[in-house]
């Protein structure tokens, strides 16, 4: 049994701060009761990497990175979290890689064109996901408050010490709802969308994902870019 940490092991961990979410506040500022800025975002960053720290061990931060609306305002807000955080690796001579380089238009560097034969033919769905909030990662239960909220406030009265780990009763809730009892059906839906599909409509939706096809978000590659080289 070894009582000492492996000189040549590398540890990681994950850094989501609350503000760079959809559906937060302003930052710096308050998002959901709870006051956020560079500070803050240093402190929680601080103590999920105190082990690394204290032995002088190699940091892989291996998963950073807001979530992007496509609304200027809210994705400048979202920039200022992201330089914070890359600030803090900086400081700290911090790996990092950014989650995710590739995505359908939530957080990546470059993103599928809304225009292209992959999204087009998905489309449906993804309306659907957001009218249900049942993204469990970017997801909002906007449109189906009236079926969360009863439940939510049974559990108030009726359970006021459920605590589940790790986040909590409100938390427990959404997943079983809308991450579990609704998405399930959309899953032979998801399905449907490519019945009968040709070879060559497989092709082109493939090509979707090609980066020469794929949207830049060239704000969000120049920071990378900056930090990347500091």
């Amino acid at each position: 049994m070894f009582t000492e940490p492996l000189p040549n092991v590398v540890y990681t961990n994950h850094h989501y701060p609350l503000p760079g979410f959809i559906g937060v506040g302003p930052y710096p500022g308050e998002s959901r009761g709870e006051y956020f800025d560079k500070e803050v975002i240093k402190a929680e960053w601080l103590e999920r990497s105190q082990y690394m720290l204290d032995n002088n061990l190699p940091i892989w931060t291996g998963e950073f990175g807001p979530l992007y609306t496509g609304e200027p305002e809210a994705d400048a807000t979202r920039y200022l979290v992201l330089k914070d955080q890359l600030g803090l690796f900086t400081d700290y001579q911090v790996n990092w890689a950014i989650w995710t380089y590739k995505d359908v238009g939530l957080q990546g560097v470059v993103y599928a064109n809304p225009g292209s034969s992959w999204m087009s033919r998905i489309r449906p769905m993804l309306e659907k996901k957001i009218r249900l909030g049942v993204d469990s990662w970017g997801g909002l239960d906007t449109n189906i408050r009236h079926i969360m909220e009863p439940i939510e406030e049974l559990f108030a009265t009726e359970f006021p010490n459920y605590d589940p780990f790790p986040f909590g009763a409100q938390w427990q809730i959404k997943r079983l709802v809308r991450h579990i009892l609704l998405s399930e059906p959309l899953l032979t839906e998801f399905a449907e969308c490519f019945r009968d599909v040709t070879e060559t409509e497989i092709d082109e939706m493939m090509s979707s994902f090609k980066f020469e096809n794929c949207v830049q978000r060239t704000e969000l590659a120049d920071i990378l870019n900056y930090y990347a080289r500091r």
